[in-house]
């Protein structure tokens, strides 16, 4: 009898009941070859247990039978190796199938032995040399066989009865079938049928058998992957309903009092629709981090994975991981994961992908500043481009009251301004704060205005005017130059091809020159420009360059082409004197010239050198220009100032900043002429560490026109 145990089939029986089972259970695991056992007209040997043709019955009766097709192949049953033991009655079973041999099999077979002893085929009639012909189209080998041993039978099936006609070895199966008769000594425990690997789907039946001849009657014992199984003792295993747990490699051990024998291994796959065990969750990020999604699911076959958003398959995404490199605003939405095997598919829960504010990101620090008694000092703030952020400066990690821009700027400064001052910088959801900038009031201190350079572009007829300011006892000795040659050969295009430049003061003309190499004092030429770092011009050039030394008054260097030359020319003015607070110095420096667009924009620059801070003044005029005569102006001049840091400041109309009183009465201080406040010029009161600083100008819109830079030294309040 069959007996159910924990969800597991286990055979409780007679040994001859075992064996009946223990068949029908092979069967069903080998249903091509019960076609030939029921079609094959075999008269099994009494020797035979008719237990197995009881058996065969009822497996056909349970439509365990598979419809045949396909290629005409040669079967047997069992299989080689087939497995005897002497004295035990033995039949094996061979036939023909497939399409080709529908309706009966081969037409008769020739069989080369020779047979083990004991053993026959039926209706064959025996030739010389051990050879049998049989005349039908399926056959057996039958008996008890008496020796033990083994011994290769070969098969050639005929097409026609009679061993004629084309023979299907040949034609049709290829090489002859060689099956082997393996006979066991009587009472040798030897395993009759191997178990069989299969692949079970979970839930599903899961049955495993074998057969073993040899006595006394063996014990059983099943084993997973080398582990014992409680209570299965049987020929039989079975579980009723696997899971992924029971997928495993299978054998059993058979024992008697001669020995014990271990079975093949029967390896079990359980396949299984996939299972979600971890769902995705939610991501909230900013804007350009990363973002990244994952599941974990189980099934076997192992699952493939697409992940979607808003319903839509992204390209790319199959794996268990999904990552987003850099967030933009399109790839806020709804995400889920497709995940499927042959088994079956399963959608993971849909998780959003949102955006967070971060918080505001400084660029650029405010940088610590020394200043002398009665100057100012400016702190600067660059945080993106400032839009939708507000700030906030503290010192000594007080607010101070109304500073609330990017700039701070600070007058008239004593000891008690001294301190730490920082700046907070929100968005209306998270607040970054800066480094803390230190403020020293040194007793003392001196720096100055060393360099002036402006690179524009000299159009037909037009004039570039750099002009300059010397004050202090004495003469200071200055090296001017406009480079336009020599800057084509460091990258520069377009350049002028022969400047020259005339210095003059009020109606005078002091000095003037084309070519340098022909200017009188070369080497005061080569010491200011060694001693200033200025770099060389190339042999033969017909740059510009003059080497003097001046009284403290104004100056200006009209620069124009010689024969009308036009191009890209670089006006630079270097102070070589000695430095100190009571040395003659430039204090105003000034460029006025054409504004162009693009890489024609004016560019002036200047160098602070010293040991505090300095307090600048800096205007790009077009508009009032015109009430001086100047034609052409530039209408809306637009100023960016700049460090090797970066952009510091800007200003397009001076008059709707916060400084402008403190800009006209600083203006009228150091001798600038006046500009209305309605105007569209731009201006800058700021103070800068010792160091070099670019303006770029240009108009608004991209307009075009004359313009004037200026750049003045403001003293410090007495």
């Amino acid at each position: 009898m069959l007996e159910f145990q924990s969800g597991r089939l286990t055979a409780l029986a007679s040994p001859r009941l075992q064996a009946a089972a223990t068949v029908f259970v092979l069967l069903l695991q080998r249903t091509p070859i019960l076609k030939v056992l029921v079609e094959a007209d075999v008269r099994v040997a009494a020797g035979v247990p008719q237990i197995l043709r009881s058996a065969v019955v009822a497996a056909v009766s349970l439509g365990a039978c598979d419809t045949l097709s396909g290629a005409t192949t040669f079967v047997s049953n069992p299989e080689s190796p087939a497995n005897a033991t002497q004295g035990e009655g033995f039949g094996l079973v061979f036939s023909v199938i497939g399409s080709e041999s529908a309706g009966g099999g081969a037409g008769s077979w020739t069989i080369f032995g020779p047979l083990p002893p004991g053993l026959a085929i039926p209706g064959a009639v025996e030739g010389p040399t051990n050879t049998f012909r049989l005349n039908q189209g399926s056959g057996a080998i039958t008996g008890t066989p008496t020796e033990s041993g083994s011994w290769d039978i070969t098969f050639k099936a005929w097409e026609k009865a009679g061993q004629k006609g084309e023979p299907w070895n040949t034609a049709k199966l290829g090489p002859l079938p060689v099956v082997e008769i393996v006979v066991s000594a009587s009472g040798e425990l030897v395993f009759t049928s191997q178990p069989m690997s299969v692949s079970v789907r979970e839930g599903k039946t899961f049955n495993v058998g074998v057969t073993t001849s040899g006595t006394p009657a063996p014990t059983f014992q099943w084993r997973r992957n080398g582990d014992p199984i409680a209570g299965a003792t049987s020929e039989i295993f079975s579980i009723i309903a696997v899971t992924p747990d029971d997928a495993g490699d299978y054998n059993v051990v058979a024992t008697n009092s001669g020995g014990s024998i271990t079975s093949d291994i029967a390896t079990l796959t359980v396949t299984s629709a996939p299972r979600i065990t971890a769902q995705p969750t939610a991501q909230s990020v900013v804007l350009g981090a990363s973002a990244s999604f994952s599941v974990v699911a189980t099934g076997s076959p192992a699952p493939t994975y697409q992940w979607r958003a808003g319903g839509l398959a992204i390209s790319g995404a199959t794996n268990a991981d999904y990552t987003i490199v850099a967030v933009s605003d399109t790839d806020i939405g709804s995400y889920t994961v497709f995940v499927q095997n042959s088994e079956g598919s399963v959608t993971s829960e849909a998780v959003e992908l949102t955006i967070q504010s971060a918080p505001p990101v400084i660029a650029a620090h405010p940088e610590s500043q020394s200043v002398v008694p009665g100057a100012g000092a400016t702190f600067i703030v660059r945080a993106g481009d400032g839009a939708g952020l507000s700030f906030q400066w503290v010192k000594d990690d007080a607010a101070l009251a109304g500073e609330t821009d990017p700039i701070l700027n600070l007058e008239n400064l004593r000891a008690i301004d001294e301190g730490d001052y920082s700046v907070q910088v929100s968005n209306g959801s998270d607040t970054t704060t800066s480094e803390v900038a230190s403020l020293s009031v040194l007793a003392s201190g001196f720096s100055r205005l060393s360099n002036l350079s402006t690179r524009t572009r000299i159009e037909p007829g037009a004039v570039l005017i750099p002009g300059f300011a010397v004050v202090g006892n004495g003469q200071v000795s200055l090296l001017a130059r406009a480079v336009g040659p020599t800057l084509g050969s460091l990258g520069v295009v377009g350049v002028i091809s022969d400047p020259q430049f005339r210095l003059v003061s009020g109606p005078d003309e002091l000095f003037a020159n084309d070519n340098w190499e022909d200017a009188t004092d070369q080497a005061k030429l080569e010491a200011i420009r060694v001693a200033v770092g200025a770099f060389e011009l190339n042999a033969g050039s017909t740059d510009a360059a003059l080497a003097v030394s001046l009284d403290a008054k104004p100056y200006t260097l009209p620069t124009t082409g010689v024969s009308g030359a036009t191009g890209v020319v670089l006006i630079e003015l270097y102070d070589g004197g000695e430095t100190g607070p009571d040395q003659p110095r430039l204090v105003n420096l000034s460029a006025r010239s054409q504004v162009g667009t693009g890489a024609d924009k004016l560019i002036p620059g200047f160098v602070i050198a010293g040991d505090v801070a300095k307090t600048l003044l800096i205007r790009a005029v077009g508009p009032t220009l015109s009430g001086f005569g100047v034609g052409g102006v530039l209408e809306n001049p637009v100023m960016r100032l700049f460090s090797s840091s970066g952009e510091l400041a800007s200003n397009d109309d001076w008059g709707a900043g916060s400084r402008t009183d403190a800009i006209a009465v600083v203006a009228g201080t150091v001798g600038a002429f006046p500009i209305d406040s309605s105007s569209r010029d731009a201006a800058l009161l700021i103070t800068l560490n010792p160091g070099a600083y670019t303006v770029q100008v240009s108009g608004v819109d991209n307009t075009t026109g004359v313009c004037l830079v200026e750049v003045y030294e403001v003293p410090p309040a007495p």
